[in-house]
């Protein structure tokens, strides 16, 4: 496993605040992802080929929601 991987797992590991989530969740929409708005509608795409990281946005949606 490559430095990056494992630094990233090891971050989505960490438990934070509601707020501190809330952040963490929009900086990772912003960094591998985009919202649209499009006929009254918000498409939220993702995309990454990390599997922590798929998994800790996951989690956070699903708080967020």
């Amino acid at each position: 496993m490559s430095f990056a991987a494992q630094t990233k797992k090891e971050l989505t590991l960490i438990e934070a605040e509601d707020c501190c989530e809330k952040a963490e969740l929009s900086a990772l929409i912003r960094m591998n992802g985009s919202v649209q708005l499009t006929n009254q509608r918000v498409i939220l795409d993702i995309s990454t080929e990390n599997a922590a990281i798929a998994r800790r946005i996951y989690s956070l949606l699903k708080k967020a929601v």
